[in-house]
């Protein structure tokens, strides 16, 4: 999620996860999905991948 991200959705956010559950970026999910990805990775190891 991003600094400049929506107000309402960062406090949607926070307030997910302090009751313990979990929050993804609809922009990061619709990117992992949708867009292309470099290489014969699959998407979802690109997340785990080491910078």
């Amino acid at each position: 999620m991003a600094k400049d991200s929506d107000p309402d959705v960062l406090l949607a956010a926070i307030c997910k996860l302090a009751n313990g559950g979990r929050f993804i970026d609809s922009e990061l999910a619709d990117a992992m999905v949708f867009e292309k990805h470099l290489g014969n990775v699959p998407p979802h190891e690109v997340l785990s991948a080491p910078v």
